[in-house]
């Protein structure tokens, strides 16, 4: 899906992609402004670890649906958390870096 206020870009997902990458969500509202996903892969990705961060658009209301999603995904290692979520979504974390 394309936002209206964003023009497409193209996405490459690299042969390294796979079954076995590990997922990193960063999750905000808004999101689309975000650049460390492409930044922060790149890091992981040059220390030698098969991985991803994904944005994601979460409204404050679906934050609580949105960790209980993630939760049971055992391919998640984490979530970075930018505004408006830095606070409230600390209640749903096992455990805070």
């Amino acid at each position: 899906m394309t936002s209206p206020l964003t023009a497409p870009v193209p996405v490459s997902l690299d042969a390294g992609l796979s079954g076995a990458t590990r997922i990193h969500f960063i999750v905000g509202d808004p999101i689309a402004q975000v650049r460390s996903p492409q930044g922060v892969t790149a890091a992981l990705r040059e220390a030698g670890r098969d991985a991803l961060v994904v944005p994601a658009h979460v409204a404050p209301d679906d934050l609580a649906a949105f960790f209980a999603g993630v939760s049971p995904m055992r391919n998640v290692d984490g979530v970075i958390v930018t505004v408006p979520h830095k606070f409230s979504a600390a209640a749903f974390c096992t455990s805070l870096s």
